[in-house]
């Protein structure tokens, strides 16, 4: 009968473990959803950066490229992570072609004075840098917050990732 009893207590154990758990890991969708629905919070991720950040691309092209592939990027694995309502993706990418520019660079300017003390020419693409994408969150939020007033439970998670290349 000991053998019992001590089984039964380490299967109650073992239950309440797992329980708990599931309860307190936060990506754990079904559990965390409820309790984000009944205390009326959202979490918000905003995203500035460049191609590494994006699924989408911003600029038009002359040549058709590619659909880009349905791929998991850090940004989606985040949202996944902090169980997000929403991604605002403000990162912008350029198509692929044979120029040295390769997407937005935190500072435009910087990096116009460097191509042209390197006699590179420039490509014809006119991308907004980091201090665009910040003008364009500010604009658009405030006329968010305009038209919906106070947003009470809004969580927002800024995020910023220009690559390994730039200046």
């Amino acid at each position: 009968m000991k053998l019992f009893a001590r089984l039964n207590v380490i299967v109650l154990l073992a239950i309440s473990a797992l329980l708990f758990v599931a309860w307190n890991l936060r990506s754990y969708h079904p559990i965390t959803r409820a309790k984000k629905v009944w205390s009326r919070q959202t979490t918000e991720i905003v995203v500035f950066g460049d191609s590494w950040s994006t699924n989408r691309l911003e600029l038009p092209t002359t040549v058709q490229a590619p659909a880009p592939p349905n791929k998991k990027l850090w940004v989606d694995t985040l949202c996944t992570e902090v169980v997000c309502d929403r991604i605002y993706d403000l990162a912008q990418s350029l198509p692929s072609h044979p120029s040295h520019r390769r997407g937005p660079v935190v500072d435009n300017d910087i990096y116009t004075n460097l191509t042209r003390s390197l006699n590179l020419t420039a490509g014809p693409e006119n991308i907004g840098d980091f201090s665009h994408q910040v003008d364009e969150y500010l604009a658009q939020d405030d006329a968010r917050w305009q038209d919906d007033g106070e947003q009470k439970g809004l969580k927002i998670i800024f995020t910023v990732f220009f690559g390994i290349w730039e200046l």
